[in-house]
This record gives structure tokens, C-alpha cells and sequence, in this order.
């Protein structure tokens, strides 16, 4: 996807002039990146709400790898491919929070990679993805202290900035229909959580694309801003947004703050 709005891109051209220096040592230590975990740091134990979603299983697969515990939540335990001896599938609902808090209790970080669409409302704040930022807050915060941190997966264009302070998306350009609705619950799941303190949250944004690919170890992350290429691409593969996941989990940088990852 490329910027639509040329008043921006020389901004943006003039942030990225350094990315083939930045690729180039990224290619330099990709070989290294195949050999996470981090040395020496105990494994995880890792909830991934949606582990059966394009982007869940991703996240699920590279955690494994990594040598972490996951638990892997579906709604039909048999939609859960993997098979994996440090993986255990559950039954779970996110929206719901005396559930979620049964779920994750005992666990290091709990992952948000749900999608779809709530069919008795047309309300954003109704949204499958307003309904579980509430309900995962509310689980976490019944846990207390030793409640897990966690990570919401959210849209890209309808939760990032153009530039500081300034949302990609025009609402005129948000489709309408259950798609539409969902986008937007994304935006007000990030605005809900922002002002929040008492829970250790991450709302995670991928580049503008993402789609299927290859898992390269080579990216750049951000905060609330828009990471483009010096064509005005911002892309991303699945397999890149999982490794970029874990190395948050393993190394955390975004505590109570969106980040973003593209190439």
C-alpha cells in the first residue's frame, strides 16, 4: 500500500533516507535472529488468543520455536493446527472476563490476535475488538500484581499516524459494513487503552500491508507512526510481525505504548 497523501511523503522520504543502511546491518545479523531465544532468559508462558487466525499461528509457531510455552485459545480447540509438546490448546472466548481471567492466570503475557465481526451490532464500541480490550482489562486487573502483560494485535490504518498526533485514515475512507465497524473498534480499542496505568498493555499496529510471507528477522519497529520505505510502502509479512512480537515479549520496549513494525 502506498501513502495516498503526497503533502506527507517527503516527511516520510526524509525519516527513511537511512533504511538501506539499516537493511544492510538487519542482513547481517538475520542469521543470528534464527537463533532466538534470547541466551540465557527462562522460557515463557504465553497465551495467544486466536491461535487459529492467519496471523495468531504465526505468533503461536515463532513463540514455540523460541522454546516458550504457549497456550493456544480457540473457540473449537480442533481449528488449532499446531502440534507442538510445549503447546497446550484450550477453549476460550476473550470477551469474556471471569473466562479470560481463569485462562491466563499464571501466565507471563497474554496475546490478543482476534479477528471478526460482532453480528448483533453495528456499533464500534460494540466491536469484537472494543469487547475484548474491556474484557482483557478487567481479567488482568482481577488478577492483580502478578497479572501477565499484554498485547493487542490491532489495524494498521485505523490506528497509526500519518504524522504525530494525525490518524491515517479518514473515516471517509473506512468501508461501511462489518469490516468498516471492526476497523473502527480498533481505533477506539487503542483510545481506550492509552489513558490506562494499571495494566501492563502494548497495542501493537502492523505496517499498512501485511500478508502472508517470509520470516526474514529484517524490520524496522516504531512507535504510533507510520514506518515507510523510501517508495511510500509500508509493508510487512505475518511471519516478520511474529518475530517482532516475541522480541517484544522477550525484550520489552512498548510498555503501556503502540508500536509498529514494517519493513
Amino acid at each position: 500500500m502506498r501513502f495516498s497523501r503526497s503533502r506527507d511523503l517527503n516527511v516520510h522520504l526524509a525519516r527513511y533516507l537511512a533504511v538501506p543502511a539499516l537493511l544492510l546491518l538487519g542482513a547481517l545479523t538475520s542469521a543470528l535472529a534464527q537463533q532466538r531465544p534470547t541466551e540465557g532468559m527462562m522460557p515463557l508462558r504465553i497465551a495467544v488468543y486466536g491461535a487459529s487466525g492467519r496471523v495468531g499461528s504465526r505468533i503461536v509457531a515463532e513463540a514455540l520455536a523460541r522454546g516458550h510455552y504457549v497456550t493456544g485459545i480457540g473457540r473449537r480447540i480442533d481449528s488449532i493446527s499446531a502440534n507442538h509438546e510445549q503447546l497446550t490448546k484450550v477453549t476460550g472466548d476473550v470477551t469474556d472476563p471471569g473466562a479470560v481471567a481463569a485462562t491466563i492466570a499464571g501466565h507471563d503475557a497474554v496475546i490478543s490476535a482476534i479477528s471478526g465481526n460482532n453480528p448483533d451490532s453495528d456499533d464500534p464500541n460494540d466491536s469484537i475488538p472494543m469487547q475484548a480490550a474491556r474484557a482483557l482489562v478487567a481479567a488482568l486487573r482481577s488478577l492483580g500484581p502478578d497479572a501477565p502483560r499484554m498485547i493487542v494485535v490491532g489495524g494498521g490504518s485505523t490506528t497509526l499516524e500519518e504524522s504525530p498526533g494525525v490518524r491515517f485514515d479518514d473515516p471517509d475512507d473506512i468501508p461501511e459494513g462489518p469490516r468498516g465497524i471492526r476497523m473502527l473498534g480498533h481505533g477506539l480499542a487503542l483510545d481506550y487503552l492509552k489513558p490506562i496505568t494499571d495494566v501492563r498493555w502494548t497495542f501493537f499496529s502492523p505496517a499498512l500491508q501485511m500478508r502472508p510471507g517470509e520470516r526474514t528477522g529484517v524490520f524496522r519497529v516504531g512507535g504510533s507512526v507510520v514506518i515507510a520505505d523510501t517508495d511510500g510502502n509500508s509493508t510487512i509479512s505475518m511471519e516478520d510481525f511474529a518475530v517482532a512480537m516475541i522480541d517484544e515479549l522477550e525484550m520489552p520496549q512498548y510498555i503501556n505504548q503502540q508500536m509498529t513494525v514494517a519493513y
